[in-house]
């Protein structure tokens, strides 16, 4: 039974990613952005993980971000279970761990914990060798008062 449940979360957590257009197979994501000569982002979470959730929620759903990867990147998301031998094989251990990887599959990037926007952001222009844009501040007459 608690395996099920992690499983569940795990996919409840990585379904909410994927409806943004990131591939659920890593081979697959690699050869595309073999294939377009783009690095990629592969973000890596595990079952009831809330430092994971938060990521997804708060860093990963920032329109910033959405907008650096979908141009920039080919991006890719799984979880631990549902692949134990390429977690072994990069030595993940902690989660949420998110790869930065070039178009030839070298890793150049390892972020492990939940990371904020502005320094994933930085960690993603860093790669990409562009500066971030800064986000657009609204001044106080375009806000409503309520």
């Amino acid at each position: 039974m608690r395996t099920w449940l992690a499983l569940f979360w795990g996919f409840a957590l990585v379904s909410s990613v994927q409806a943004a257009g990131w591939y659920r197979d890593v081979d697959e994501a690699l050869r595309v952005a073999q294939s377009t000569n783009r690095p990629m982002v592969l973000f890596v979470s595990m079952g009831q993980c809330k430092y994971c959730h938060m990521m997804i929620q708060k860093t990963l759903a920032n329109v910033e971000v959405r907008r650096t990867i979908g141009s920039s990147f080919v991006a890719a998301t799984i979880t631990a279970a549902e692949q134990p031998e390429l977690m072994k094989r990069l030595g993940i251990r902690s989660f949420p761990t998110t790869l930065l990887v070039d178009s030839n599959g070298k890793i150049v990037d390892h972020m492990t914990g939940y990371v904020g926007v502005k320094k994933f952001r930085s960690h993603l222009h860093r790669v990409t060798g562009q500066s971030p844009q800064p986000a657009v501040a609204r001044s106080p007459s375009s806000t409503r008062s309520r």
